[in-house]
């Protein structure tokens, strides 16, 4: 199975203007839109900030946890054993619910790598899939629809084709991580930065994954 193609890139999707204000995407021209896009976040590991600045999307997140925190380098103390309990804490600080988890069958798993697990979260008005042992650039095979929104918030995107960032409609990066919207990696893909308060040092904090935590201490800004 292949990565589904995203849908073709705009050209434009917004400027921010000449005072730099911080934009809301879903008020964008209904040409240019995220309103009902599918957004993929890849090395995701507990970080929901994208879930809840943006609860008009489906999300499909994945991350090599609880088999290893370092992708494909597997070896005694990289695992992760709480990490499944923790994203269900996680999840239901935002409001999402686990309705399923199912281990696939797959080429992805051998002797040494576990199987890559698919688990389902939904609320009345949202629903997430997180994949769960699920290794970059291989797992991309396992998103099951077209996803043209990529979040990229301080994982290293090694081992993908030159050509990956490219072909996405538009990327979502962090104040807080390497993928602060400036890398010429992006060309002129559009990009939007989730901007933190520069006095916030503990976001990643497990009891402040919440809704109001984060809309209290986050903008997001339109980069190019």
């Amino acid at each position: 199975m292949s990565f589904p193609e995203p849908p073709a890139r705009q050209e434009v999707l917004h400027s921010a203007g000449a005072d730099d204000a911080p934009i809301d995407l879903y008020k964008m021209s209904d040409s240019d839109s995220l309103v009902g896009q599918n957004i993929l976040y890849v090395g995701a590991g507990l970080d929901i900030t994208p879930i809840v600045l943006f609860p008009k999307n489906n999300h499909y997140l994945m991350d090599s946890q609880p088999m290893s925190e370092f992708g494909n380098d597997i070896a005694p103390g990289y695992e992760r054993p709480n990490f499944l309990a923790r994203l269900d804490q996680v999840m239901s600080q935002i409001g999402l619910k686990k309705i399923g988890m199912e281990t696939l069958e797959t080429p992805l798993a051998t002797a040494s790598r576990k199987a890559p697990l698919k688990i389902t979260y939904a609320s009345d008005h949202q629903r997430v899939t997180y994949f769960a042992n699920a290794v970059f650039p291989d797992a991309l095979s396992l998103i099951p629809v077209p996803c043209s929104v990529l979040v990229v918030c301080g994982f290293s995107l090694t081992g993908r084709a030159p050509d990956f960032l490219a072909k996405w409609r538009h990327i979502i990066c962090s104040s807080k991580t390497g993928y602060d919207g400036m890398s010429d990696e992006w060309g002129d893909t559009p990009i939007s930065t989730i901007v933190w308060d520069d006095e916030v040092e503990n976001e990643f904090l497990i009891e402040n994954r919440t809704p109001e935590f984060i809309k209290r201490h986050t903008t997001i800004e339109h980069c190019w």
